[in-house]
């Protein structure tokens, strides 16, 4: 507790961690997974230095996975991307990839997740994990110069139905889920909607069925505009909804958002969805 406090001089805060890392050393495995005991290693973590991070990282850094879907542990590796160096910070986002699809709908990992994208990723690192709900394809092979899925959908236009059919098998979950408070699904559900809109002017064949599904999916958006709408393509994806929806979609979307109104109303996404609509 001492080593926690704010007026702990530097110097003994330094020689507490330092016995605090020797008490648990060789042993990080067996207690990262515990509620009490993994604060320790957040701890040491946080105001340990980079000698005793890297060897803290050095016993756990092959159960990365494992500890991103573990309730307790799971704390550790999101002190490791704060805290740790960028070699750390690069190890824990290739654990990531190929996955990124699977561990946003895992209701512990997401945050991980969500602390990477929104916070550490660069532009290139956010597009990758965006392209790994596109389809298996795209979870090992990137397209670097495509930043939504309609550049995708025209630089590779066979493939279109498939990159289409992969976003709705991962839009259905992740709504089911409710993994609203992850800002990559906002983007991953904007990315559909002009998916289907791009779809049905590339392939006027498609129109009546491609309208079906993103009719469907307007239906499906009633209770989540509201929680989506502070984030710029969760503003934009409820426009969408609002422009292209029935007028039962539209009426469920609008008394969704009075409740919030006030909550909202000083967000910039949100007063631009507003003066869009007024």
């Amino acid at each position: 507790e001492e080593v926690r406090k704010e007026d702990c001089p530097e110097q003994k805060k330094t020689k507490l961690a330092g016995e605090l890392h020797q008490l648990v050393k060789g042993n990080i495995k067996k207690i990262i997974y515990a509620h009490d005991t993994v604060r320790v290693i957040e701890c040491l973590v946080a105001l340990g230095d980079e000698k005793i991070r890297t060897n803290l990282w050095d016993e756990v850094k092959d159960d990365l996975l494992s500890m991103a879907k573990s309730q307790y542990a799971s704390f550790f590796v999101q002190k490791m991307v704060k805290y740790g160096n960028k070699a750390q910070r690069d190890a824990i986002f290739k654990t990531l990839e190929g996955r990124v699809s699977d561990l946003t709908k895992h209701k512990l990992a997401n945050a991980l997740v969500e602390l990477c994208y929104n916070d550490y990723c660069n532009a290139s690192q956010r597009n990758r994990f965006l392209q790994e709900f596109f389809g298996p394809e795209f979870r090992h092979f990137k397209e670097p110069e495509d930043r939504t899925v309609v550049q995708l959908m025209q630089r590779h236009p066979d493939k279109r139905r498939d990159i289409l059919k992969h976003l709705a098998s991962n839009v259905g979950p992740l709504i089911t889920k409710g993994c609203y408070n992850i800002s990559l699904v906002h983007t991953v559900l904007y990315n559909y909607m002009i998916g289907l809109n791009h779809q049905m002017e590339a392939m006027p064949s498609e129109r009546e069925r491609r309208e079906k599904e993103r009719s469907e999916f307007i239906s499906t958006l009633r209770d989540v505009c509201v929680h989506v709408v502070h984030s710029h393509d969760g503003a934009r994806l409820t426009m969408n909804a609002l422009w292209h929806g029935i007028t039962k979609d539209r009426k469920a979307i609008i008394k969704s958002f009075k409740t919030f109104v006030l909550k909202t109303a000083d967000r910039k996404h949100t007063s631009e969805l507003q003066s869009h609509h007024d």
